[in-house]
Order: C-alpha cells, then sequence, then structure tokens
C-alpha cells in the first residue's frame, strides 16, 4: 500500500474523480472536478493524497490552504474535502491512516474545517460540529427588484469589482478572497450567479446551486436583509448567518471544526470574542471571559462562540459565514 499525492502520480487523476463521484452518488450531469475546482485544480494536485494498492486508488482526502480576515489580520484556515475510501477497503482502518497522515502535515493554522454530516467519524479526529446558519425555505415573495441570471465570468470588469466589492464589505467573517480566488471560482461553472441592478450599478448578488452539491439552494450573498431575503426566497432555499425573526428558519450548523495550533487558534480567539484561552487539554479547555476563569468541553466552547447555541455574553459578536462556493 503506498501514499502519493496528484503531484506525484499526475496519471491517477481520473480514477480519483471517479472514486470521489462513486462515493458521492455523482450522475453524469456533474462533474466534482467543476464543482469543487479550488480543490482539485492542478496547482493544489500536491494537497490531494491517495493510497495506492496493487494499482488501484483505494483512498483519497485533499486539503486546501484558506485565510480568514477579521479586523484587517488574517488567520489561515485548513480545508480538507474530496474524501473517499474505495467499497471493497472500507471498515478495514484504511480512512484512519490516511485522514492522520494527512491532518499531521497541517499544523500552522488557526482552524481545521471539513464538511460532512457523518459527526461521529469525525468526532473521532476531534472535529465538533460548529458554526449556526439558518435556513429559509423558498416561498412566493412581491418585489420590485431587478433581478438577472448570469455567470460570474459573463460579468463585465466594473460588474465583477462590483461582486467584489460587496463580497469584502460584508460584516460577517468569510474566507478571504483575491483576484486569484476570484479567477478561480469562475471556473465553478456549475453555480448560477443572481445580480440586482439599481441605475446600472450592482447592488446585490447571490448565488444558487453547485452541481452536485447544494441544489436549489442559495449559499452566498453580498449582504442580508429582511427584504433581501424576501427576494432570495423567490428562487431557491437560503442558508444564513443572520437571524431574520419575521421569516420562519431552522437552525444548522455550517461545518466540522478543530482548532489548530494553540497561538493562532488563542490569537482568533482573542480578537474575535474577546475570549483568552488558557489551556486546551483532553478535549477540555480553559478560557477567561469578563474577568472570570472557565472550563468546558471543546466542543460546547465552539458552540458558545461560533454556535449554533452562542454564549449570551457573545450574542453580540460577529458571525462566521464560509459561503458555498468556499466550501469543499
Amino acid at each position: 500500500m503506498k501514499l502519493t499525492n496528484l503531484e506525484e502520480s499526475p496519471h491517477f487523476v481520473q480514477e480519483v474523480l471517479n472514486l470521489i463521484e462513486s462515493s458521492f452518488g455523482y450522475t453524469i450531469e456533474n462533474s466534482f472536478a467543476v464543482d469543487f475546482y479550488p480543490l482539485m485544480k492542478k496547482d493544489n494536485h500536491k494537497n490531494c493524497y491517495l493510497l495506492v494498492d496493487k494499482g488501484i486508488v483505494i483512498a483519497h482526502t485533499a486539503q486546501l490552504t484558506r485565510d480568514i480576515e477579521f479586523n484587517g489580520k488574517t488567520y489561515p484556515v485548513s480545508m480538507y474535502g474530496g474524501i473517499a475510501v474505495h467499497q471493497s477497503y472500507q471498515g478495514k482502518g484504511i480512512f484512519k491512516k490516511l485522514f492522520n497522515e494527512v491532518i499531521s502535515n497541517y499544523t500552522n493554522f488557526a482552524l481545521h474545517f471539513l464538511w460532512s454530516e457523518k459527526i461521529d467519524l469525525y468526532g473521532k479526529f476531534n472535529f465538533y460540529p460548529a458554526i449556526e446558519m439558518y435556513q429559509y425555505n423558498k416561498g412566493s415573495y412581491q418585489h420590485s427588484f431587478n433581478v438577472i441570471e448570469t455567470k460570474l465570468s459573463l460579468l463585465d470588469q466594473q460588474e465583477k469589482q462590483e461582486v467584489y466589492n460587496l463580497y469584502s464589505k460584508s460584516s460577517e467573517i468569510r474566507i478571504k478572497r483575491d483576484m486569484q480566488h476570484w479567477k478561480e471560482l469562475e471556473c465553478i461553472t456549475s453555480s448560477t450567479l443572481f445580480i440586482i441592478k439599481e441605475q446600472d450599478k450592482i447592488t446585490n448578488y447571490f448565488n444558487m446551486n453547485k452541481g452536485a452539491d447544494l441544489t436549489n439552494t442559495i449559499h452566498e450573498y453580498g449582504f442580508i436583509d429582511s427584504i433581501q431575503l424576501r427576494v432570495m426566497l423567490n428562487f431557491g432555499n437560503v442558508w444564513s448567518a443572520s437571524l431574520i425573526d419575521d421569516i420562519k428558519s431552522k437552525s444548522l450548523y455550517s461545518s466540522l471544526i478543530k482548532p489548530g495550533d494553540f497561538t493562532l487558534f488563542s490569537k482568533l480567539m482573542l480578537e474575535v470574542f474577546s475570549t483568552k484561552i488558557l489551556e486546551i487539554k483532553d478535549e477540555q479547555i480553559k478560557l477567561e471571559l469578563n474577568g472570570q476563569e472557565f472550563q468546558v468541553p471543546l466542543g460546547d466552547f465552539l458552540n458558545g462562540t461560533m454556535g449554533p447555541g452562542k454564549y449570551k455574553e457573545l450574542s453580540a459578536s460577529p458571525f462566521f459565514y464560509i459561503c458555498g462556493m468556499d466550501s469543499i
């Protein structure tokens, strides 16, 4: 059994994609390489790890490095996706071996993210469900806005800049994007962009769909309020970090999270939540908040700061919103 990556073994690219798409139930209409282009692009092949047995790809896990920005400071985060194990090798400890090996390569990060409903499985690796998100279901609402369906790649340069500005000016804590990131997102052609124009200027936008992922779900927007939410709901369900009381919603968790490097994680928690981390040991965290010391389970702390179930003392703190175009 050999551990390699797609940069070292590029001849396995299609076999890796076949394994992932088979594991995720993809159909011929969709492509994982398109839906998750930043993860599977050639420049990231060095971070796409695979186990090979007797010439067959039996497991794969990929990593993507991004940054979170808050108050002008950036904090590196490590994301994991494209996780799949060949059906014939499941239940044999293959995934544990691969995932532990991959995570051990990425130590200098404030947070580790992955997206899965397998809470019990990833709990064994100390990932916890966190970051509250609200789902609003599609409905029919009257509005007078000019909503145009398009693609990011079809906008002219001025229109693109207006979208970029809306994203970067959000009050939510989001993944930082530079021009290269925006160019990569243009390659996710399976996502539909809607722009709202007033007097030839884009005043808001939202993204819906992502191939086989996030079907009929709006997973990114420039900004949201009660009025804008009603506009979006005419097109699909909406996932948002904002609770808008006059429209019914359901609380969800956004992703599975694992704290990373103690120093970087502590700096992020202090900057965003004014919470001093004193110690993390045996999945317990000792912290200082409002001059008092507490010790709580790590999963409870992540919920208390990021939700679901934020501490009352932190209810006014900023919200994390990892948009669907960034999630892997």
